[in-house]
C-alpha cells in the first residue's frame, strides 16, 4: 500500500487555479438548494450543504477550468475549486472566511485576498449583499451579540445539574479549559472513573447531533463538531477541580432551540460538499464512491486472511450481486452517469495500480506487503458509507467505513481496492449488460497516455493497457474484443526509473 499526494480531503491551495480563464454568467448555475437531482430522490446526505450554502457552477464540472463557488453566508466560509485541464484528476482550489478575510490554511495566509482572482471572480458571482464582504468583513457580530446575551444571563451552578438539565435540553457550558460549548443534551453523567474530576459531569449529545464549540482561547471564533465514535461533548466541573485553571470560566446556561441554531448557523462546519472535489455529478460521485466500496469488498474477499475474517460479509461478494449492484446504479441515475463514473474510477486506479514490486521513496509509507496487483483508493468515513449503502443496498458488501477496517492504510486515507479495470467480472457483466458502456471502458483504457506515478509508488511509469495485459490477462483479452484493432506495443505495464 502506497499512500498518495492526491489523498488529502482538503484541497484549498493544493494547487494553483488558472487566473485567465474567464467566467460568463451567462454559464452559471446556482444550486442552493434549489436544484433537484432526480436520481438522488429519497436520498437526504447532500441537504444539509443545500440548506446552508450557496453553490454556484461555471459549467459542467467535468470541463477543465470550469470553477465551483461554495459559500456558507452564515460562517462567512468560501472555497472556490477548478477542474484541471487533465478531468480525471482531483479539483483544487482555496479556501477563505469571508467574515474575517483570512485564508482557511496556514500556507495561504500570506497571500492578499483583495488581489487573488479567485476570490475575486468568486465574488462577482455571489448575491450582491456580500459582495462587499472581502473589503469590509463584518465579523460575527450576531453571533457575538447572541453569546453576549446569554452569559448576561443567571448560570446554573453545578449542584444544579442533575435536577436542571434533562434529555432534549439546549444547553451552553464551559468545557474544561476548551471555552464555550452548546449541545441538545443527551445525557448528562456523573464523572464516577476519574479521581481527579469526582463532582463534575459529562455531557453527551442527543443522538450523536453536532455540537457547537462556541468559543476558544485565545481568540473567539466557533465550530461545529461532528462526534465520530460516540456522543461525548464535553465535561462540566466544580470550581475546585483542579483542572479548571480560570475559576470564573464555570458552569452552564439553558437555551433555546432558536438561540442553538442560531449559533450552529454563524460556526464554521468541518466538512463542505465532498462531492466538489470531483469532476463529476452529484449521481456520478456518488457512483464512484459506490465503486470504490464495491472494489474495497472484492479486494478483501480475494485475501484469504481477510476472507476468513469475516466469512458472511465476504461470501457475499460475487458477480451476480455485482451485476444486482451496477443494475440498481443504471436503474436509478442512468446509463450515462454510470459511465462518466466508471471512467473516472478507472484513471484513478490506473494512477494508483500497485504491484508488489514497487518500493516507495516516501519515509514510513507502506510498500505492497500482500504481492498482489492491486488499485489505492482514496478512503471516506462513515457518512459516505451509508450514502454508498442507501444506492448499493444489500445487492453486494460494501465497508461501512473504509478508514475503520480498511487494510494497508498509511495513516488515513488511502486503502487496497480491486482495480476495476482488471476485474474481468465487471468487464464480463457491461459486455453482457451494457455494451456501450463496455466499449467506451476499453477504448478509454486503450488510448489513455502514460501515467507517472511519482515517488509514492518508486517513481514508476503506468501503462493502463499494458498494465491489464501484463497483470489481468483475462481482462486483456475482454478489453481486446471490443477494440477495432489489436494494439502493438513493447512497453511494459509498470517502467521503473532506471
Amino acid at each position: 500500500m502506497a499512500a498518495d499526494q492526491n489523498h488529502s480531503r482538503r484541497h484549498e491551495g493544493s494547487a494553483s487555479l488558472n487566473t485567465e480563464s474567464e467566467v460568463s454568467l451567462k454559464e452559471v448555475t446556482i444550486s442552493s438548494g434549489q436544484a433537484r437531482y432526480p436520481g438522488l430522490e429519497g436520498i437526504s446526505f447532500f441537504d444539509k450543504f443545500d440548506s446552508r450554502c450557496i453553490i454556484i457552477d461555471t459549467a459542467s464540472k467535468n470541463q477543465p477550468q470550469t470553477r465551483t463557488v461554495h459559500f456558507e453566508p452564515g460562517s462567512g466560509v468560501l472555497y472556490v475549486v477548478e477542474t484541471a485541464d487533465n478531468p480525471y484528476l482531483m479539483r483544487s482550489g482555496v479556501g477563505i472566511n469571508l467574515r474575517t478575510g483570512e485564508y482557511l490554511l496556514p500556507q495561504n495566509r500570506d497571500l492578499s485576498p483583495s488581489t487573488d482572482s479567485r476570490i475575486l471572480d468568486a465574488l462577482e458571482l455571489l448575491p450582491i449583499e456580500y459582495q462587499g464582504w472581502l473589503m469590509n468583513p463584518p465579523g460575527h457580530t450576531e453571533r457575538d451579540v447572541l453569546v453576549a446575551d446569554i452569559l448576561k444571563l443567571p448560570r446554573f451552578s453545578l449542584e444544579h445539574v442533575e435536577g436542571q438539565i434533562s434529555r432534549g435540553d439546549h444547553i451552553l457550558f464551559y468545557n474544561l479549559n476548551e471555552g464555550l460549548y452548546a449541545c441538545k443534551t443527551g445525557a448528562v453523567e456523573p464523572i464516577t472513573d476519574i479521581p481527579q474530576m469526582a463532582g463534575g459531569y459529562r455531557v453527551l449529545t442527543f443522538e450523536a447531533s453536532p455540537s457547537v464549540r462556541v468559543s476558544q482561547i485565545p481568540e473567539f471564533s466557533s465550530s461545529v463538531c461532528i462526534p465520530r465514535q460516540n456522543s461525548l461533548v464535553g465535561a462540566i466541573l466544580p470550581p475546585e477541580s483542579e483542572f479548571v485553571f480560570d475559576k470564573s470560566r464555570q458552569g452552564f446556561w439553558k437555551i433555546s432551540e432558536e438561540q442553538f441554531k442560531q449559533l450552529m448557523h454563524f460556526a464554521e462546519w468541518p466538512s463542505f460538499d465532498p462531492s466538489l472535489q470531483y469532476p463529476l455529478s452529484r449521481e456520478e460521485y456518488v457512483i464512484a464512491c459506490a465503486l470504490d466500496g464495491i472494489a474495497f469488498d472484492r479486494w478483501g474477499a480475494s485475501v484469504a486472511q481477510i476472507h476468513a475474517a469475516d466469512p458472511a460479509r465476504y461470501d457475499r461478494v460475487s458477480k451476480i450481486n455485482l451485476e444486482t449492484a451496477i443494475g440498481n446504479f443504471v436503474g436509478r441515475f442512468g446509463e450515462h452517469a454510470f459511465c462518466a463514473a466508471t471512467l473516472w474510477v478507472a484513471y484513478q486506479h490506473a494512477l494508483r495500480l500497485h504491484i508488489p514490486s514497487q518500493k516507495t521513496e516516501i519515509l514510513l509509507v507502506q510498500d505492497n506487503s500482500f504481492g498482489d496487483c492491486h488499485s489505492d483508493i482514496l478512503g471516506y468515513k462513515s457518512d459516505i458509507s451509508e450514502l454508498v449503502k442507501q444506492v448499493v443496498g444489500d445487492a453486494h458488501p460494501t465497508p461501512a467505513d473504509i478508514e475503520e477496517d480498511g487494510c494497508g492504510s498509511v495513516g488515513q486515507g488511502v486503502y487496497n481496492a480491486s482495480t476495476l479495470f482488471g476485474d474481468s467480472e465487471f468487464l464480463e457483466i457491461l459486455r453482457d449488460h451494457y455494451p456501450e458502456t463496455f466499449k467506451k471502458i476499453a477504448n478509454f483504457i486503450a488510448s489513455l497516455p502514460p501515467i507517472e506515478q511519482g515517488p509514492w509508488y518508486g517513481n514508476t511509469t503506468v501503462y493502463p493497457l499494458e498494465a491489464v495485459r501484463d497483470f489481468f490477462p483475462k481482462a486483456y483479452q475482454l478489453i481486446l474484443s471490443a477494440l477495432p484493432y489489436v494494439p502493438r506495443s513493447e512497453n511494459p505495464g509498470i517502467r521503473f526509473q532506471t
